[in-house]
């Protein structure tokens, strides 16, 4: 997910929802690390690659992952509406 290529953020976001769905709620331990690489480069891309991304994030909510989900993409949401998005991934990368 943290490649520029948008094909590729694809098809690595289907492989994350297909093992999503098949998981248990051990894998909520990698949570952290994958949300943010979602929100680095899957939230601002084609709309197909924004729904894919947004759907991995409920299915690790499902997986009791909330508090991850809801830091990582509440940050996204609101530097968006501050219109701070550029500088999502110094910020996210610290």
């Amino acid at each position: 997910m943290a490649d520029s290529n948008a094909p590729v953020q694809e098809k690595a976001l289907d492989a994350l929802i297909a093992f999503l769905r098949a998981a248990d709620s051990d894998a909520g331990r990698y949570a952290k690390e994958v949300c943010d690489a979602i929100a680095l480069k899957c939230l601002t891309g084609r709309k197909n690659t924004v729904d894919k991304a947004q759907a991995a994030f409920l299915l690790w909510v499902e997986l009791e992952a909330v508090d991850v989900f809801l830091v990582c993409h509440s940050f996204y949401v609101f530097a968006t509406l501050l219109g701070l998005s550029r500088h999502i991934r110094l910020t996210l990368a610290l």
